[in-house]
């Protein structure tokens, strides 16, 4: 189901170019020497992922980068995360009834979105930090069992997780071993009775923390993939207005509660959210101040509190840095909250379990929902270039020109992987002098000289994007040939 939802929306060249990743790391290359990736590189979630399925889509006789797999890649890795939510708060819940109550509360704030909100888009796409997600509820999991049982298999565990999370997605510092620290450095100075465990937990989760960019910057410094530098920012100071109401509305947004600015009529669903987010939002407040835990009779559960720590954590990343700005007040920053979004569900499903409105409210929300988006799912889904000249220049390019060019970043590589293979059509942006010059992101690095001796053509969307047909021109001169298909010019340049 998740795959045949994954094909609504569109593909972009950020995730063909890990997929495609992926099939380098599956057959042999999996240090990625000559790659360039983003910060996020997913070296350890998304990309082995895109290879095995690769390779055992290729063993049943397909292509190896078939299109489908750009949708079902993603919708492993969701089935995965949801199923890891369910499992965490059922292992935590002692009461049958609590765990069902859970798994209800996890369905509706989580695992089953409201496919008519903006955010559906986002959990549908591949390398958006889902994936490194898994590792981090079950880092989570086994520190806080670890401190309960003082288990060396679970502080093991926990270390491993949390290196393999972080190497892959540097988030991941802020979802596990920060709350993790504030975690143990606050009940250290609270005479917790355990303080040997507190201090080998701490000490584990702070050499996790220095390992995991140094195995990076290893990998890279002895050839293998290069990453694109991160330069974290604080918020500026006129941006904090526009940055705290942005944060809300992804909170909402993440959790389907965004009724605002639609028809009354067309929002029942997402007000149903908005209601149950607030009771169970409240619930939470009440048995925090009461009990300092979830309510299950435990004391205060470390869980609990490392995953409110968690959640506090992202939001202050959010809310304090320019991550939220450098997307132009956007609802795409919302990925960026996917990790609170997972640690808040769980705290809100641990705390709400027994809660008999509030799960009445679930299952109410949870039914309209499901009859929303059936109503979505039921149309036939749309082709893997969604365009509506996406066919007929995919066609034009297989049978009339080169099978080597050059596309803008959003679409070179997606009709690379819509050809199957069969093209190559490397990605350019526009450098300071007006001329393209390779994209060098999320792709194996390469020149234009390897087009000297090659004919080749060069795809100008309409409207422009990372560059125009002017810079094409002076770049390569004049075309042999020059057409259109729908809003793309089409230049060719024929080498003897």
């Amino acid at each position: 189901m998740s795959a045949h939802v994954a094909r609504y929306w569109a593909r972009t060249s950020d995730q063909v170019g890990y997929f495609l990743a992926g099939k380098a790391f599956i057959h042999g290359n999996w240090r990625l020497h000559g790659w360039t990736l983003t910060p996020p590189d997913f070296w350890t979630s998304d990309i082995p992922l895109s290879g095995l399925l690769s390779v055992a889509w290729a063993g049943l006789g397909h292509s190896p980068i078939s299109p489908l797999l750009l949708a079902f890649q993603p919708a492993v890795t969701w089935t995965a995360l949801v199923a890891s939510l369910i499992a965490v708060v059922r292992l935590r819940l002692v009461a049958a009834s609590a765990r069902w109550g859970a798994t209800l509360l996890v369905l509706t704030l989580f695992a089953v979105p409201l496919l008519t909100v903006e955010t559906a888009y986002f959990v549908t796409l591949s390398a958006i930090h889902l994936g490194s997600l898994i590792y981090g509820v079950w880092a989570l999991h086994h520190a806080a069992r670890y401190l309960e049982t003082g288990r060396y298999g679970h502080l093991t565990a926990c270390g491993l997780l949390a290196f393999l999370g972080i190497v892959g997605d540097p988030l991941l510092q802020v979802m596990i071993t920060l709350p993790v620290l504030l975690f143990c450095i606050s009940r250290f100075s609270e005479r917790y009775e355990n303080r040997g465990r507190l201090a080998r937990l701490g000490s584990i989760m702070l050499a996790m923390a220095v390992l995991a960019p140094m195995a990076i910057a290893i990998n890279q410094s002895t050839g293998g993939f290069a990453v694109e530098p991160l330069n974290p920012q604080f918020v500026a100071w006129q941006d904090i207005g526009g940055t705290l109401s942005t944060f809300f509305h992804d909170v909402l947004l993440a959790f389907g509660a965004d009724p605002f600015g639609h028809p009354v009529k067309e929002s029942v669903p997402t007000f149903l959210h908005f209601i149950l987010l607030g009771l169970c939002l409240w619930q939470a407040g009440r048995l925090l101040l009461r009990t300092g835990s979830c309510g299950d009779g435990q004391g205060k559960d470390p869980f609990f509190s490392i995953l409110l720590l968690a959640t506090l954590c992202n939001a202050a990343s959010l809310v304090l840095s320019n991550r939220i700005s450098a997307e132009a007040f956007s609802i795409a920053s919302v990925r960026y909250f996917f990790p609170g979004w997972a640690t808040l569900c769980l705290v809100m499903a641990l705390c709400c379990a027994r809660q008999k409105a509030v799960l009445a409210v679930a299952g109410l929300t949870l039914a309209f929902t499901i009859k929303a988006d059936a109503r979505l799912i039921a149309h036939p889904p749309p082709t893997f270039l969604q365009a509506d000249d996406g066919g007929a220049l995919l066609d034009t390019l297989l049978h009339e020109e080169p099978s080597i060019g050059i596309g803008t970043w959003w679409h070179s590589l997606t009709y690379e992987i819509a050809s199957q293979g069969s093209l190559t059509v490397l990605p350019a942006v526009t450098d300071g002098n007006g001329h393209v010059v390779p994209f060098q992101h999320i792709h194996e690095n390469f020149s234009f000289d390897e087009l000297t001796h090659h004919s080749f053509f060069v795809l100008v969307p309409s409207p422009t994007e990372t560059y125009d047909e002017a810079a094409v021109l002076r770049t390569f001169g004049a075309p042999t040939a020059r057409r259109q298909i729908g809003r793309f010019v089409i230049l060719r340049y024929q080498r003897k």
